[in-house]
């Protein structure tokens, strides 16, 4: 199984269980045949339930470079809670 589509399957069963949770979840639409369109060039997935708003990013293999980029993204944009 390639890195694209086991990625793909994550992301299902990444939105599947917060459907479970009750959260409504968006995923972009894929933009081209290498990917989708990430949100805010970092999330895979946006879930909303009640007041609470998550952004999901699901790794397949390393989350190398991940960690610092999303560190600085959120020195970036102060969201409180």
């Amino acid at each position: 199984m390639s890195t694209r589509s086991k990625g793909s399957k994550h992301e299902r069963e990444a939105k599947k269980e917060l459907e479970e949770q009750r959260y409504i979840v968006f995923k972009p639409q894929k933009t081209s045949f290498f990917g989708t369109q990430d949100i805010f060039n970092m999330f895979d997935l946006i879930a909303i339930k009640d007041d609470k708003l998550r952004f999901v990013q699901v790794k397949t293999n390393t989350t190398k470079g991940f960690l610092k980029k999303l560190k600085e993204w959120e020195q970036k944009h102060k969201i409180e809670n």
